[in-house]
């Protein structure tokens, strides 16, 4: 096994064909910041890039695949001005979402534990979801005066669990289990251990015909139109940077290091 440009906050290994990118901050459940992000884009594209990847798994180190957006943080880089700052920290989440879909191999989330928000977009845009039992994925945004059009997560997931299942997730900020989520036809499978039973779907994978597996995801890209995705994709990020500077997102950051209900009003 190999080692390709490991960052801090993400680790990336190469084996039989096989790559494994880890969100690497299990101290904070690998709540994601800019620099998280960065590195996840960096080992997205490494991976696509290399001829001798064949298929790449998705998880986390720790009890938690990810927990979503560090709340402990500013969205995005304070000396960019606020606006500027969550735009372009948001623009750098969206460009990771997408390289899930558009490198060539499959990709296969390994989830146990949390996968809250961005997290829940993350496992939602791979090819393959295999979860733990205690995988729980949360779309949280109406709970903290955000709408649910983030990273992707409101186009994908009804088109993987039916509009009205998606409906009941994004408007109530409801939690799927792994049981749920297998049931609901989002997880492909539950395992005990998610990420070794990622590393034998992969590996079966990997045995494939290299050039079918590939036009297969681009058939796939087809048909769930990935050019609209991409549409989708920026008219949720513009929501997103609006709902959070209004008064009820901020409410909702008080209330969280508050450990309260948020009040809102509405502005």
């Amino acid at each position: 096994m190999s080692a390709l440009r490991s960052g801090p906050r993400v680790t990336t290994d190469l084996d039989g064909g096989v790559g494994i990118i880890r969100l690497n901050q299990p101290e904070k459940h690998n709540a994601i910041d800019a620099a998280l992000v960065r590195e996840l884009l960096d080992a997205t594209r490494s991976l696509g890039d290399d001829p001798e990847c064949r298929v790449v798994i998705l998880t986390g180190n720790g009890p938690s695949f990810c927990s979503g957006m560090d709340l402990s943080q500013p969205m995005g880089d304070p000396a960019l001005g606020p606006v500027r700052g969550a735009d372009v920290a948001m623009r750098g989440s969206v460009t990771f979402c997408l390289a899930l879909r558009e490198i060539p191999q499959p990709v296969i989330a390994a989830v146990s534990g949390h996968a809250v928000g961005a997290g829940f977009a993350f496992a939602a845009l791979s090819d393959l979801r295999i979860v733990a039992p205690d995988a729980r994925f949360n779309a949280v945004f109406t709970r903290i005066g955000m709408s649910a059009g983030d990273l992707g997560i409101s186009w994908i997931l009804p088109r993987l669990i039916g509009f009205t299942a998606a409906a009941d997730v994004f408007f109530r900020a409801r939690t799927l289990s792994g049981t749920e989520a297998l049931e609901l036809g989002f997880a492909t499978e539950v395992a005990d251990d998610p990420l070794a039973r990622a590393r034998e779907v992969a590996a079966e994978i990997a045995e494939r015909a290299p050039l079918g597996v590939l036009h297969t995801k681009q058939l796939l890209n087809a048909s769930l139109q990935v050019g609209a995705l991409r549409e989708h994709m920026e008219t949720e990020r513009r929501t997103q940077v609006l709902l959070s500077f209004s008064e009820d997102y901020a409410e909702a950051a008080v209330a969280f290091h508050q450990k309260r209900e948020p009040k809102f009003t509405g502005r």
